[in-house]
């Protein structure tokens, strides 16, 4: 693949959604959303209202790890979220997991031990989700995601996502697995921000 073939959100510009006004806002709510397993991938964002009934839904923190336990997850990113819960903070996280295989009520019992009390993530559609991103980098105009630029590892993620390639063809598919990526973009997307 050349560069840039393939690249799910080729919206995505530095210039446009990296900010440093996507900081932390105590008035608000708090949502973070985990995508366990191998790899963890963790964003915390707040959704602000815009004129025109829209949100700016700013990504304020991420988080990444690979190989570690539920519990030293859970801890690195009470950690790192350093108090910042906002008004009311909401958790969640993939609930497939904990209908594949016996680990996931495991990570649950390990979250909510930390002070993680996760909730399953809303149901839909992967395309869906995926759309719904593409729909907050450009809404014709303004956009309508802002990531801190501390937030390195869904920088990298958001610039990195990549379509899957069938007989030389680009999809609708996303390709898998594409880690660590995924497990950003996962967190971010359908998910969380409805």
């Amino acid at each position: 693949w050349s560069a840039g073939e393939g690249l799910w959100f080729d919206a995505f510009e530095a210039e446009l959604h990296v900010s440093g006004a996507a900081v932390y806002d105590p008035l608000l709510p708090v949502h973070l959303a985990i995508d366990s397993g191998v790899y963890t991938g963790a964003v915390a964002f707040q959704r602000r209202p815009q004129p025109k009934g829209t949100d700016l839904v700013t990504v304020f923190w991420d988080y990444l790890s690979e190989g570690l336990s539920a519990r030293a997850n859970a801890a690195a990113i009470v950690a790192g979220l350093d108090g910042r819960h906002g008004r009311k903070l909401r958790v969640t996280t993939d609930p497939a997991g904990g209908s594949r295989n016996p680990i996931g009520p495991t990570v649950m019992a390990e979250y909510r031990a930390a002070g993680l009390a996760a909730e399953p993530w809303p149901g839909g559609s992967v395309a869906d989700g995926l759309a719904l991103i593409e729909g907050l980098l450009s809404p014709g105009g303004t956009p309508l995601l802002m990531v801190h630029p501390d937030c390195k590892h869904l920088i990298t993620a958001m610039a990195n996502y990549r379509r899957k390639k069938r007989a030389g063809q680009l999809t609708d598919q996303p390709e898998d697995p594409q880690h660590p990526h995924e497990d950003l973009v996962d967190a971010l997307d359908r998910k969380s921000v409805v």
